[in-house]
């Protein structure tokens, strides 16, 4: 039998499993969050009709961008100087399975 909604599927899930997950990746060009709540959100700019990332063949429409603080991610070996990373101009866009930082960014 052939299912005929999407909720019929064995593979149909409420929640993505790796939706809170983080993508290092070293060849996209920005970076890219799947929740709101993720960035700081005292000055969200909302994103202009043609800001689209582009996924494979496919282009995916950006609601907003701003900033996010990833809280205590970079420290030292002995454990001291813990500090916030601070990502600018953050993608949201809804529904993406992952969240995406950019490898090359992080090096400047």
């Amino acid at each position: 039998m052939v299912p005929t909604t999407p909720m019929d599927s064995v593979f149909f899930t409420i929640q993505y499993p790796l939706k809170l997950s983080i993508c290092y990746d070293p060849c996209t060009s920005t970076y890219v969050v799947n929740s709101k709540d993720l960035l700081f959100f005292n000055s969200i700019v909302p994103a202009i009709h043609e800001d689209i990332i582009l996924v494979g063949d496919m282009s995916v429409a950006v609601y907003c961008r701003e900033k996010r603080i990833m809280k205590k991610v970079i420290y030292r070996l002995d454990g001291k100087n813990i500090c916030n990373l601070i990502l600018e101009d953050v993608a949201f866009v809804l529904n993406f399975h992952i969240n995406i930082v950019v490898i090359d960014f992080l090096r400047k």
